[in-house]
């Protein structure tokens, strides 16, 4: 940062470029993202655990958005996603104040979804991605996109994309292969091959 002081505010301002396009490019990745935090998320690292589709931390995590302690403003898209997580009050008041909290609060204000001892932390994220994994990716590229979109869009828009979306996941080989074990009176199986 000291190499910048002689930077104008326009050359910062391009700088700043590349932190706008780490949240593009988590924003619009296709696959899941699982985020495990195991130990400080200040900052940016806060910012960029926000896109992920699940936050796991372990109880010795500590998160902050400290930008304010520093005279900055939130990056990597934070002022967009925050709120979208925890609601425009309870963003306002972790930019504002800068305050360092918890895992467990960090469950309660939705920005995790599990708190977790720290050697289960891994094995726990872990086990979810491949979970994951074994899903369509067809149906999970195109759920992840309309849920992103939901919360910019009016119901008519939701439902046509729906009916978009669920007709291209209906002409999935995966789809057939599950109509085809329904039929056979096979079990279910929800951990396939990727058959997309």
């Amino acid at each position: 940062m000291a190499d910048g002081a002689s930077r104008t505010v326009e050359q910062r301002r391009a700088g700043m470029a590349r932190y706008a396009e780490l949240a593009r490019a988590l924003a619009s990745l296709d696959k899941p993202l699982i985020a495990a935090v195991d130990g400080v998320a200040f900052g940016a690292g806060l910012s960029m655990a926000l896109y992920a589709d699940i936050v796991l931390v372990s109880t010795r995590a500590r998160l902050a958005m400290v930008f304010h302690r520093i005279g900055l403003v939130p990056d990597v898209g934070a002022w967009y996603q925050l709120p979208r997580v925890v609601g425009l009050q309870r963003a306002k008041e972790l930019i504002y104040s800068a305050r360092e909290f918890g895992a467990d609060e960090a469950v309660r204000m939705n920005i995790a979804l599990e708190a977790l001892a720290p050697e289960a932390l891994m094995p726990r994220a872990m086990e979810l991605a491949r979970s994951l994994a074994g899903a369509s990716p067809t149906a999970f590229s195109l759920s992840k996109r309309a849920l992103a979109a939901t919360l910019q869009s009016d119901l008519e828009t939701m439902l046509d994309m729906e009916a978009s979306s669920q007709a291209i996941a209906l002409s999935s080989a995966y789809f057939r292969e599950a109509i085809r074990r329904f039929a056979a009176k096979e079990p279910a199986q929800f951990c396939w091959p990727n058959k997309d």
